[in-house]
């Protein structure tokens, strides 16, 4: 009994700092947005190491689709259930297979007023880097917005990655 209190408690820890952290990653994200529109809102997933962390993060995102209305929606994760899937499609969020970074280009803009927001939480550096790398000099990245709130947090604990990366923060 007293575990699964524990246990319970844990979980609600949990819950409430996703809230948190959706409230903040949202006031964040509309003064970015600066009035414009979101086109497209995709979510990623690839830190395998910490797939406890995946449903917060999801939560997250479902809160940020809910508080952004954007025109498309999407979630990437290699471990996704099927019923989770489902569940995903049924409120609009569409379920690609993961794909590869390293020859991902950012669709073109037909409307300088929409921005697509990468919500790249759970993603390790090698694929933000890849990213970046590729679309770096495309004339689309000025209209996009990565949310990589997971960076910030590392680079509090590894001051060398902190001194490295410092520009993706």
């Amino acid at each position: 009994m007293q575990a699964t209190l524990i246990a319970v408690e844990e979980l609600l820890k949990n819950i409430e700092q996703s809230y948190k952290i959706g409230r903040l990653a949202m006031q964040n994200a509309l003064e970015q947005l600066n009035g414009r529109r979101v086109r497209h809102f995709k979510g990623v997933w690839t830190d395998l190491l910490r797939a406890k962390d995946r449903l917060g993060s999801l939560a997250v995102l479902l809160a940020l689709k809910d508080g952004l209305n954007p025109q498309e929606c999407s979630y990437e994760s290699p471990i996704m259930p099927h019923d989770e899937r489902e569940f995903l499609r049924s409120l609009g969020v569409s379920t690609p297979e993961p794909q590869d970074f390293a020859e991902f280009q950012i669709p073109p803009f037909a409307d300088e007023h929409l921005v697509d927001i990468y919500f790249m939480v759970g993603c390790n550096w090698t694929l933000v880097n890849n990213f970046l790398q590729r679309n770096w000099n495309a004339p689309e990245l000025k209209q996009i917005l990565l949310l990589l709130h997971e960076i910030i947090r590392r680079q509090k604990r590894l001051n060398s990655i902190k001194e490295t990366h410092y520009a993706l923060t």
